[in-house]
């Protein structure tokens, strides 16, 4: 099973979207082989572009999900508010997939930042984290959210995946990060697998996209890739990151 997780970056331009990165980030999509069974695109802004993306991608074999409400009856589909969405692409042949929220006891109450995917005993929340440097506030009860759920979810298959926004020594993420996988039962995929921790995932130079998972799941993992290809070619300010299960 293949996962892909890209910040879009509202297509490369937060407050003029183009078509022009919006087609080559479905095209980056279509001609992976095998194709991710799941996308999880960060910085995702309601707009025609946008909606116009999504149809083609639908036609092309996916569903779209979004974030679920605590109330667990709707969802942030029509909310032309929410400056930053985390969208879920699903492929038509996947089975047994249901999407939830995560995290119904929420301190952030940032439920369009996350969205929870089920996959038969596999959990997924792909996230969006604010950062702890220009947001820490925010930050701070994002992570707490987050480490509130994956205390509940240690014995079992889960993965957070997304863009996490941590990379700074002595911010509040760092902490809240550090203190997620201080018991070993959560793993940084990238780094378990002995890669450099000082590779680059955005155009700031930093690593803050990442595949959090737990020991149960990473026994799993066959592949970990980062690929630039759209951070340099200007579509997004961001890598995807690619993983892959057995």
């Amino acid at each position: 099973m293949k996962f892909l997780s890209l910040n879009i970056d509202n297509f490369g331009n937060y407050s003029n979207p183009t078509r022009e990165n919006a087609n080559r980030i479905r095209e980056y999509i279509l001609e992976m082989i095998p194709g991710p069974d799941v996308v999880i695109l960060q910085e995702f802004k309601k707009s025609c572009v946008g909606d116009e993306f999504l149809t083609k991608l639908e036609k092309d074999g996916y569903v779209v999900k979004y974030p679920k409400h605590p109330n667990g009856k709707s969802t942030c589909e029509n909310d032309v508010k929410a400056q930053s969405i985390v969208v879920a692409l699903i492929s038509k042949e996947l089975k047994n997939c249901e999407i939830i929220n995560p995290i119904l006891e929420s301190q952030s109450k940032m439920w369009p930042r996350w969205i929870g995917i089920n996959i038969s005993d596999l959990s997924i929340v792909g996230v969006h984290i604010p950062s702890g440097v220009s947001r820490p506030k925010e930050a701070e009860k994002y992570w707490n959210d987050i480490c509130n759920y994956s205390k509940k979810m240690i014995d079992k298959k889960a993965m957070l995946i997304g863009d996490m926004n941590v990379y700074d020594p002595g911010t509040v993420s760092s902490e809240k990060f550090n203190e997620l996988l201080s018991p070993s039962a959560i793993v940084d995929a990238w780094k378990e697998k002995k890669n450099t921790t000082n590779r680059p995932t955005c155009d700031s130079g930093k690593r803050i996209d990442y595949a959090l998972m737990t020991q149960l799941l990473y026994k799993d993992l066959t592949n970990i890739d980062i690929d630039d290809t759209l951070r340099i070619k200007k579509n997004t300010d961001h890598s995807a990151l690619i993983v892959e299960f057995r």
